[in-house]
Order: C-alpha cells, then sequence, then structure tokens
C-alpha cells in the first residue's frame, strides 16, 4: 500500500458496526493496524453511543434488507 496512504490513515478513527463475531474479529485484525483507533459496535444502538462521544471519521457497517 502507498506510503501516504497508510500515513493518512493512522491519523483517521474508524468505526465497525458488525453484529457477526466472526467478521468483528476480521475487521480488528485487518484494520487495528491501518488506523489510529479502532471501535468495534455490536448494534447500531452501540454503534450510535461510541459515534456521540469518540470523533469518529470512517464508519462501516452492514446493511439487511427485509425481503
Amino acid at each position: 500500500m502507498n506510503k501516504e496512504i497508510v500515513a493518512f490513515l493512522k491519523n483517521l478513527t474508524l468505526l465497525c458496526v458488525e453484529d457477526d463475531r466472526v467478521i468483528q474479529k476480521v475487521y480488528q485484525k485487518l484494520f487495528t493496524p491501518l488506523f489510529n483507533q479502532l471501535f468495534i459496535a455490536k448494534d447500531g444502538e452501540e454503534g450510535l453511543e461510541i459515534f456521540q462521544n469518540h470523533s469518529i471519521d470512517i464508519i462501516v457497517t452492514d446493511y439487511m434488507r427485509e425481503r
């Protein structure tokens, strides 16, 4: 990965909202080395609380459409 991009990401805070524990672990392993700070929320309620109490730059979440 480009050094400038890595340096840029290291200044950002990431919030991942994910209810699947396996995917949470994947996010943690993947994103921890890249970002200044990583928060992982188990649901939207916890994600909103984290968002309101911290300076979040990027949010990653899934979307389940009802059928």
